[in-house]
């Protein structure tokens, strides 16, 4: 029964850390660089651990889509500006 516990446990502390450096990478990938939000985000992540990440997702990742879907809607954004210019847009 202690094993059963101990893998549990470990695979908890496992899924932890990966979404633990999953945030860490997407808020220092994806973050405007506008300001020190960026920077205040990854201090917050780092410095609470899985708490910060839990943060992170709730407060700023979420809104940021919504941010991102609602420009996409209004025509404010093409797709090529999220992930670079396409060869057929060169002149």
């Amino acid at each position: 029964m202690d094993a059963l516990f101990a893998l549990l446990f470990l695979a908890l502390a496992l899924g932890a850390m990966v979404l633990w450096i999953w945030s860490i990478i997407d808020c220092a990938t994806n973050e405007p660089n506008e300001g020190n939000e960026k920077v205040v985000w990854i201090i917050i992540i780092v410095v609470l651990g899985i708490l910060g990440t839990l943060l992170y997702l709730a407060l700023r990742r979420g809104d940021r889509e919504r941010q991102r879907l609602a420009k996409l809607r209004t025509g404010g954004a093409r797709i090529s500006d999220q992930y670079g210019a396409s060869p057929l847009d060169r002149p």
